[in-house]
C-alpha cells in the first residue's frame, strides 16, 4: 500500500471510510472497523426479492449481525442507497452492499461493500 498519498472520497454529504470487494466461498463473512464487528450471513428462500435485515446487536459487545436473503442474481443486485446502521465516532454510520452470485449451491459470490459516515 502506498502511504505517500492520502485520498478522501465524498459522495454528496457522505464520506467513504472503507470500500471492499470480497470473493466468497462461504455463507458468511465479517468486517471489523473501530472495534465494531459487522457479521453478514447469506441465505436463500424461494423466489423472493433480496433483503438485508439487521437481525441483532449483542449487548455489551460491539457486534451487528445481518441476514442477507435471496441475493442470487448472476449479473448483480443489492442495496445501493446508504442504509444507516448506527454511529461511529459520534457520526452517522451507513453501508451500501451489492454483489452477484456465481454458484448458489456452493456459496460462490462476489460482494461489494462501502462504509460511509455523515
Amino acid at each position: 500500500m502506498n502511504t505517500k498519498y492520502q485520498s478522501k472520497v465524498t459522495i454528496g454529504e457522505y464520506e467513504l471510510i472503507e470500500s471492499g470487494i470480497i470473493d466468497l466461498w462461504r455463507q458468511d463473512f465479517e468486517i471489523e472497523i473501530q472495534g465494531l464487528k459487522l457479521i453478514f450471513s447469506f441465505d436463500t428462500e424461494k423466489d423472493e426479492d433480496p433483503t438485508l435485515h439487521m437481525v441483532g446487536k449483542t449487548e455489551g459487545e460491539k457486534i451487528l449481525k445481518f441476514d442477507v436473503r435471496n441475493m442470487k442474481n448472476g449479473i448483480g443486485e443489492g442495496f445501493f442507497k446508504p442504509i444507516e446502521i448506527g454511529t461511529i465516532d459520534s457520526r452517522q454510520f451507513f453501508i451500501t452492499f451489492s454483489g452477484w452470485t456465481f454458484d448458489i449451491n456452493n456459496n460462490i459470490r462476489t460482494v461489494v461493500y462501502n462504509l460511509l459516515i455523515k
